[in-house]
């Protein structure tokens, strides 16, 4: 099939958008089928509970959000207990220095002590029985500093420095018995810090690696989940199997060039976050504004290229022109936001991850009735197997990028 028949096909199995946020049913209404006019068969259903992806998305994004916070403090964690160590080490170095000054000023007390007695037997020589008394005294280290200070006065009489030399001797023994003593303790503070440390490092440890194994067994269930998710039954909500690339890539092998604002890459890449963020099926979003467009080409019709409009939103049968949107995030996000108002007939006005695109579309009365792809007919479109002739085109994008190795085994791919 040439491009040019493959774009006229897609164009003529697109219908307009048939529920603009002006209208709101009352009840859910099956698609529109003219008269005389066989309506298609429906697909056999979804083999698992169509809000079963949206509680899938939920787990994966918690248990990456756990992963990832477990990791951050494991960094802050480690960065603490090396800088713990780095201290204790630091504070046990200077704990030795000042033990080698003990060491050193103990002895030179002792020499200083043996000078005093020297002069001590000079003093007693010269019959000073009070300076010998005070030397004698200064021996004593119960009397303090101070004191032995007080006795030693009594001695300089004679003229000697050696006594001034017991008295800083002393001080300096002091002195650096309690350096040792305060580095010390300091060291063994920092010691016990890092041990609590670690074992909060050890704790943030197991709990990334719980998150992680949920992560491993969230992603198999998801490859469960797309096996099963293989016609327009499936549902609207959950998770996208395939990437920014793989969506890209199937639009450029076309052969067809895109007439959008920015590059068919940086769409594909909206396509992907935006559909993350609502958890709607971005990679399937992708399908139905092919159909839309045709490739983004916009042959003509009530959409233009640089409306943004990526899906005929507002484009209805008796509508002059469709919505128009700023740039062509806004354009994907309104596009989001509108299908996962169509499946979760609980969101409200604050319940998307950005404000609102289409606040009206709110009121549409069937929303929450439209679950799988295959609702869409009639209500998103007028063709009641719109939402086969969508996800046909998903089924394409799957193979084509399984055959050209961008995706694997259905492992759900993020941006």
């Amino acid at each position: 099939m040439s491009s040019g028949v493959l774009v006229a096909v897609l164009i003529s199995s697109a219908g307009a958008y048939a529920a603009p946020p002006s209208e709101s049913p009352a009840a859910p209404s099956p698609g529109v089928v003219p008269p005389g006019v066989v309506p298609p068969v429906p697909p056999p259903p979804f083999a698992l509970e169509l809000d079963s992806g949206v509680d899938l998305v939920d787990d994966l994004t918690e248990a990456r959000a756990d992963l990832r916070a477990a990791r951050r403090r494991m960094c802050g964690l480690a960065a603490e207990h090396a800088r713990l160590s780095r201290a204790a080490a630091t504070e046990g170095r200077l704990r030795r220095e000042a033990e080698g000054r003990v060491t050193r000023a103990a002895a030179a007390e002792v020499a200083a002590a043996g000078d005093v007695r020297r002069l001590a037997v000079r003093a007693y020589m010269h019959g000073s029985p009070e300076l010998v008394n005070a030397a004698l005294g200064s021996f004593s280290s119960s009397d303090g500093v101070v004191a032995v200070t007080r006795n030693l006065r009594l001695l300089e009489q004679i003229g000697d420095d050696r006594t001034d030399d017991l008295v800083d001797a002393r001080s300096a023994h002091r002195e650096a018995e309690g350096a040792a003593a305060r580095h010390a303790r300091l060291a063994s503070r920092y010691l016990s810090s890092r041990d609590s440390a670690a074992k909060k490092l050890e704790a943030e440890f197991v709990a990334a690696s719980v998150a992680a194994k949920r992560i491993e067994a969230n992603e198999r269930a998801a490859d469960q989940w797309h096996r099963l998710a293989v016609s327009s039954s499936s549902p609207i909500l959950g998770p996208s199997r395939l990437n920014d690339k793989d969506l890209a890539s199937f639009v450029r092998e076309s052969g067809l060039t895109p007439k959008t604002t920015v590059t068919i890459e940086e769409l594909a890449r909206m396509f992907i976050e935006e559909g993350a963020a609502e958890g709607v099926r971005g990679d399937v979003a992708w399908a139905q504004s092919i159909l839309e467009t045709g490739f983004f080409t916009l042959p003509g019709g009530k959409v233009r290229p640089s409306d943004n409009n990526f899906a005929g939103i507002g484009a209805c049968d008796s509508c002059e022109r469709g919505h128009v949107f700023p740039d062509a995030r806004t354009g994907v996000r309104a596009q989001m936001q509108l299908l996962r108002t169509y499946a979760d007939g609980e969101v409200g006005i604050g319940g998307f991850a950005h404000a609102a695109v289409l606040p009206g579309s709110l009121r549409l009365g069937f929303r929450g009735f439209v679950r799988s792809w295959w609702d869409l007919g009639g209500r998103w479109a007028s063709g009641p197997d719109y939402g086969s002739h969508v996800y046909d085109i998903y089924l394409r994008i799957v193979a084509a990028a399984v055959h050209s190795g961008g995706t694997t085994g259905g492992r759900v791919r993020t941006p």
